[in-house]
């Protein structure tokens, strides 16, 4: 079992904790429950506010540093109060572990390491529409530390615009053309030869996408 702790603070980035959060249930779906993901805080459950519109967030759990896993702190948005945002207890002392505080630039991200190459090859992969499965293929390469894609669907051939790898997620986004003219959003995350993630077009809800490598 992979316990992700996804931990929030007062004026955290909104997209930066939702969009991992939903790559990880999906990644645990496909993968049978072998994937949970919680938010939690230093201090124990309470309603958070992000730094998007005020927007709250209910956070259950209570982080565990030492629980074996992914501990993910999202980036922060709009003004911050001094050079970094407090997680939990500000009366807590330093060496305990209810105690976290973290140096953080608006639309940053933290999360444990991994390679670009665990993305690297060719991909089958589905994306579940409202209105069926949409196959392609995808190509992820690393030229000169920097990753490339394409995605191949019927004779059309995309090229991913502004990979980019944290952590261990990958995402970019694609200008499509058919069946209609749009630009869509991907985040996906690789075990194994195995991929999971999700698509998103503007407003509309995500898209689960699964693919294996070739």
């Amino acid at each position: 079992m992979l316990n992700v702790q996804i931990v929030l603070f007062d004026g955290f980035d909104l997209l930066d904790a939702n969009a991992p959060y939903e790559v990880f249930c999906a990644a645990g779906m496909t993968a049978g429950g072998g994937v949970h993901v919680e938010f939690v805080s230093a201090d124990g459950p309470r309603h958070v506010t992000s730094g998007v519109n005020g927007v709250k967030l209910e956070r259950r759990g209570k982080l565990s540093p030492d629980q074996k896993g992914i501990i993910l702190v999202p980036g922060a948005s709009g003004e911050l109060a001094g050079d970094g945002a407090m997680i939990g207890d500000p009366n807590a002392s330093k060496d305990s572990s209810s105690f976290l505080e973290v140096k953080t630039t608006a639309n940053a991200s933290t999360s444990s390491s991994a390679s670009p190459s665990l993305f690297e090859g060719e991909w089958d992969a589905t994306i579940e529409t409202p209105v069926g499965g949409l196959i392609v293929k995808l190509h992820i390469a690393t030229v000169h530390g920097v990753i490339q894609g394409t995605c191949i669907q019927g004779d059309e051939v995309i090229p991913f615009i502004d990979p980019e790898f944290t952590g261990n997620l990958l995402r970019w986004s694609l200008r499509v053309t058919k069946p209609m003219r749009l630009t869509l959003k991907f985040e996906v995350v690789v075990d194994g030869d195995q991929m999971t993630g999700t698509a998103k077009a503007g407003v509309l809800p995500s898209s689960r996408l699964s693919g294996h490598r070739i």
